[in-house]
């Protein structure tokens, strides 16, 4: 059967124009609907992407992601469920900034999630889906796989120079627990994934990264704590 997908693809913005708004989703959807769908099974979570991968027929990695946003946005009621599809076609809401790439951090899977730009304290520049593995076919998964959610968090209150701009390495755990790892980053994919692979390996005594060569130590000013 052919199903028809219209695509309305848009910024956050562009769906939501009111900041309050546009921050309530995105929390949401970042710290309450991503995690908690995870941790219901991280086994479930990935099986059909990497199944997918294994046999030679990938899934596009905005797609997987877009298509847990627009989940999100039905199962809170931001816009109605789509019960005709197979008459009706899909009406596919694409959030343009909303992006994923597969990355292998200590050797295991990790989902990188790219989100808008945060405009709130606590709204994250990545996330990284780390799932505790090393194999890349689900066939080699136990079924009680676990995973972790380690998230890059704005953690200013007032604008500040680009260059002076830091994230706070965070990470929401099963049972609702937040955590502040207290490493402060630039917002870039690469220094984030470093830093996470160093949580992984080294847990909480993993090093602290320094400031970037040239720039005053502190410049972010302090982290932020657990969003509740």
């Amino acid at each position: 059967m052919n199903i028809q997908i219209r695509e309305d693809a848009r910024t956050l913005r562009g769906f939501y124009p009111e900041a309050e708004r546009r921050r309530q989703v995105l929390y949401e959807f970042t710290h309450r609907f991503l995690p908690t769908y995870l941790f219901q099974s991280p086994y479930q979570f990935g099986y059909e992407y990497f199944t997918k991968l294994a046999v030679g027929r990938p899934m596009n990695n905005d797609r997987f992601i877009q298509s847990r946003w627009m989940m999100f946005e039905q199962l809170v009621g931001l816009v109605p469920q789509q019960t005709n599809w197979q008459t009706d076609g899909v009406q596919f809401r694409k959030v343009t900034e909303l992006a994923m790439t597969l990355e292998r951090v200590a050797k295991r899977p990790t989902m990188l999630i790219r989100g808008p730009r945060p405009e709130n304290v606590s709204e994250a520049y990545f996330i990284a889906i780390v799932f505790e593995t090393e194999a890349f076919d689900p066939r080699h998964w136990p079924r009680d796989l676990k995973a972790r959610y380690i998230a890059l968090e704005y953690s200013l209150w007032e604008p500040t120079p680009e260059d002076l701009v830091r994230g706070v390495l965070c990470e929401w755990i099963p049972g609702g627990k937040h955590n502040n790892h207290g490493a402060e980053l630039k917002p870039d994919p690469k220094i984030f994934l470093e830093a996470v692979e160093k949580l992984i390996r080294y847990g909480e005594s993993a090093p602290k990264p320094g400031p970037t060569p040239g720039e005053a130590p502190g410049g972010a000013g302090g982290g932020m704590g657990a969003t509740g």
